[in-house]
């Protein structure tokens, strides 16, 4: 006989009309052992009241539970008849339905049962005498104080032998608009975590525990609680601001302002939330773009007027996970719009030479003649709009530019040097366009006017002596409107066939030599031909025989949607090359199969080579290329030239190119270097090589009207910028230059200047890691600006002497080493505090001593081509935030 001895423990809970019992029970078997098993009864619901006067469905969990009869009524006490148990049960039950409770069911029966000892005692069941339920304690927050979470409470318990804290067990009391998830984790009869996540909102957080969580081997529960110790939940509203503009001067865009977000969780701003504003009619088309909850970009193109705008963001663009939204911002800063760029009108052809105008003002510098070089490579064919520009200085700045177009009226550029879209370089530019022209040559002069000084006229023939002179003489170029400028093209293949081809591309020719000549025999004239180059590898010319051209480049390039570097040239042939008047290398790998390669020219005197977006790969930095060629000149332009001796040497125009690993001079006899750089300069130990990176050299010559714009050097073990050797350097210009000698080098190679001069600038120049030295007296120098510089140390020569006038706002690293000098205006001393040195970003931090020192500083870009601001700082490279413009060039 199986017999109940005591419940431990009773719940109710419902689900769909159902009451679910659950409890667990003592029972004696009939071999007098003590068994705990557990019961679930299931009685149906009727009219909404909890108990049944029929119970619909009996079940239990029970093995020893294996039929089981059920009789309740509307009251606080029920009867359930367990036969296989006991013969009766009472269970006093709880009122309100999900409470769970201890209680103690009575069991009678008229059988005794006797004990060993043969002594009797009455059947039955009574309470046992422990009645205190285990305790609960909800610890601290950890942490305090949140935005998103997580956090977490440790719950102890104290008496208890089984918990069963459920996830259900937990309410999260909350303030304000915070919210969060609960979940529950370990295990044992001590303690459980309760974590908070998923947080949202601002206001407060706590939890309460509800009763029943826990109990003890007495059957006695574990009471509620709490509520705990709050966490405070802070979810600030976002902020946002606005970066400087892309440019502070423009035509007419675009021009991009990055919005920054702080705070976000999510960012809608639309162009419906920019304003636009400008008190001089200034108009434009916005749009924004970017993802994610931190930056935006919005950029403004279209514009149109002449003037100012700024930009505001409306309040609402962005909000946090509290339900709080950023407030607008703006204005911005402005930017100046000047308006299109002009395009020149033609006129009937100059009738002569352009006068020189006359001087401008007096006082310093009113005898400095402008610094002006055009930044376009001549005998260029276009059609449609085709911008040319000049690039120019003066130590009193420069007033306007002038174009004229074959005699037409003189039309002033913007008054500041602009983004030229065609070249990517600061300057000032103007459009032609083709269809306002007849198709052929066409002529056009500038002059620089400075503001006070002498103004400079670009006109004249362009030949050896005016090209590596002063640079004064004519743009010519080609217009073809009309379509009837296009030259003859001829194909050549590894494969092909000089004698039985014909130059088509179903029969190509096998030399360049063939192709080219074959345009004259054609035509008489390799004007404006092409030849394309299948993959392989070609010698450059291997015949004798002067082939024609006059006005418009012979072509050699790859054949459309050629990979790049699959067309090589490889060698000269019999040393006669194409013996051509203005060759055009174009997209292709020049690599050389011995290490003295040249390409030469014509017979002519005047012949020029253009190598344009190429890649010169040489054996080794140890080996050699010849640049001393019978070229009248030669124009680079978005080349590399790497694995040389020599970089680009003698050439007299270097835009947008690169020289790396080279062990003699980077850039040397080339009065025009534009937005180039050089890496990797190393003579390579106890060697009779002198290499420099900017060698002031003309063969015996004086560098006149010579523009080094946008020079960048890393990494390198050699003297930075060297003038000396040349009788005179007059009206030249050094801005925006980084010279970054290489790290921990002990080889004494300095920056030297030991040369006659008149009028030179050095503006924005940053000397990392080498000294600059000067070695010249000053009764031989006028018109001397060194200005906004970095200087790791500045020393006098002994013997030398200077003027203190010409430094302005400089920066010295070193200001108390031996020979170290700190002259000028506005000096600072110290550590510059730059970005990165280790990644070579010398943009100075906003904390620096160099940023936000010059203002108007006539130079509107850096080294980089970011732009600076209208307060900006000292040093080759805009402060950190003074611009939006990434250095990536």
């Amino acid at each position: 006989m199986c017999r109940l001895l005591q419940t431990d423990f009773i719940k109710w809970t419902t689900s769909e009309n159902l009451v679910r019992l659950e409890y667990r029970a003592m029972i004696r078997l009939r071999n007098s052992s003590l068994v705990y098993t557990t019961a679930v009864v299931l009685l149906a619901v009727v009219s909404g009241c909890p108990w049944a006067s029929t119970p619909k469905a009996i079940k239990s969990d029970s093995d020893h539970d294996r039929a089981t009869k059920f009789s309740a009524t509307a009251s606080t006490n029920a009867s359930a008849e367990l036969p296989a148990i006991v013969s009766e049960a009472r269970i006093k039950v709880p009122t309100a339905i999900n409470a769970p409770f201890h209680s103690t069911v009575l069991a009678s029966d008229s059988t005794q049962e006797k004990g060993a000892a043969g002594r009797g005692r009455s059947r039955g069941l009574s309470s046992g005498p422990d009645t205190t339920p285990p305790t609960v304690v909800i610890g601290s927050p950890s942490p305090t104080s949140t935005a998103t979470g997580p956090v977490t409470y440790l719950v102890s318990y104290s008496g208890a032998d089984s918990i069963t804290l459920r996830k259900r067990d937990v309410t999260l009391t909350t303030t304000g608009t915070a919210a969060g998830s609960i979940t529950v984790s370990e295990s044992g009869a001590k303690s459980r975590t309760i974590a908070i996540s998923n947080i949202t909102g601002n206001g407060t957080l706590g939890i309460s525990i509800a009763p029943g969580t826990a109990v003890d081997a007495a059957g006695n529960i574990a009471t509620a609680a709490g509520p705990s110790t709050t966490v405070q939940v802070e979810n600030p509203a976002p902020t946002l601001a606005i970066g400087e503009p892309s440019d502070i001067l423009t035509n007419t865009g675009p021009v991009s302002f990055t919005v920054t977000y702080t705070n976000a969780s999510a960012v809608s701003l639309a162009e419906q939330d920019i304003t636009l504003s400008s008190d001089e009619g200034v108009t434009g088309s916005v749009t924004v773009t970017g993802t994610g909850t931190t930056e935006r970009t919005v950029t403004v193109d279209n514009l149109t007027g002449i003037g100012m705008f700024a930009i505001s963001v409306a309040a609402g663009t962005a909000g946090n996970t509290g339900g709080a939204t950023a407030l607008g911002a703006g204005p911005s800063a402005s930017v100046d719009v000047l308006g299109p760029q002009p395009t020149l009108e033609p006129g009937p052809g100059f009738d002569g030479p352009t006068p020189e105008p006359p001087a401008i003002g007096t006082g310093p510098g009113s005898d400095a003649k402008a610094i002006a070089r055009w930044d376009v490579v001549p005998y260029q064919t276009f059609d449609g709009i085709f911008q040319i520009g000049v690039v120019a200085f003066h130590i009193n700045g420069i007033d306007r530019v002038e174009f004229s177009l074959e005699g037409g009226p003189w039309t002033a550029a913007m008054p500041v040097m602009t983004r030229n879209p065609l070249t990517d370089v600061v300057e000032y530019w103007v459009n032609l366009d083709a269809s306002l022209l007849p198709d052929g040559p066409i002529e056009i002069r500038a002059i620089a006017y400075p503001t006070v000084g002498i103004p400079r006229v670009l006109d004249g023939p362009m030949n050896r002596s005016t090209l590596r002179g002063n640079g004064e003489f004519s743009l010519c170029l080609n217009s073809n409107g009309n379509g009837t400028q296009n030259g003859p093209i001829r194909y050549v293949s590894v494969n092909g066939d000089d004698v039985s081809g014909t130059g088509s591309p179903q029969a190509p020719f096998q030399t360049i030599f063939r192709a080219a000549h074959s345009m004259v025999s054609g035509t008489g004239s390799a004007d404006g031909g092409i030849v394309y180059l299948y993959p392989g590898e070609y010698l450059y010319g291997t015949e004798s025989g002067q082939i024609r051209n006059h006005n418009r480049w012979l072509t050699i390039m790859p054949y459309p949607g050629t990979p790049q570097g699959s067309a090589k040239i490889i060698g000269y042939g019999t040393r006669l090359g194409l013996r051509t008047a203005l060759v055009h290398l174009k997209d292709l790998e020049i690599r050389p199969s011995i290490q003295e390669f040249e390409l030469l020219g014509s017979d002519d005197s005047d012949d020029y080579l253009w190598i344009d977006r190429c890649s010169l790969i040489g054996h080794n930095r140890m080996g050699w290329w010849s640049q001393r060629t019978s070229w009248s000149g030669q124009f680079m332009t978005d080349t590399t030239v790497k694995d040389f001796r020599d970089g680009i040497v003698y050439h007299d125009f270097a835009r947008n190119c690169r020289v790396q690993t080279i062990a003699s001079d980077a850039y040397t006899g080339t009065p025009v270097v534009i937005n180039c750089t050089a890496e990797d300069v190393d003579r390579q130990g106890d060697t009779d090589i002198h290499p420099d990176i900017y060698q002031v050299h003309m063969d015996g010559s004086s560098l006149e009207n010579g523009v080094v714009y946008g020079l960048r050097a890393h990494n390198f073990v050699a003297q930075g910028i060297f003038a000396a050797g040349v009788p005179l350097v007059q009206d030249t210009a050094f801005v925006n230059i980084i010279i970054d000698f290489a790290d921990n080098d002990l080889t004494p190679l300095l920056s030297q200047w030991n040369v006659t001069s008149e009028h030179v600038l050095l503006w924005y120049i940053t000397f990392h890691n080498q000294v600059f030295l000067w070695r010249h007296d000053v009764s031989q120098i006028n018109n001397f600006s060194i200005k906004g510089c970095v200087f790791e140390k500045l020393q006098v020569n002994a013997g030398a002497t200077f003027d203190d006038n010409w430094f302005q706002s400089n920066h010295y690293i070193d200001a108390a080493s031996w020979l170290a000098i700190t002259p000028g205006y506005d000096a600072s001393t110290g550590y510059p505090d730059y970005m990165n040195v280790q990644q070579h970003d010398f943009r100075p931090r906003k904390s620096s001593p160099l940023a936000q020192r010059i203002a108007e500083p006539n130079i509107l870009v850096d080294a980089m081509g970011a732009t600076r601001s209208r307060l900006t700082s000292v040093g080759a490279l805009a402060a950190e935030g003074e611009c939006n413009d990434p250095p990536s060039k």
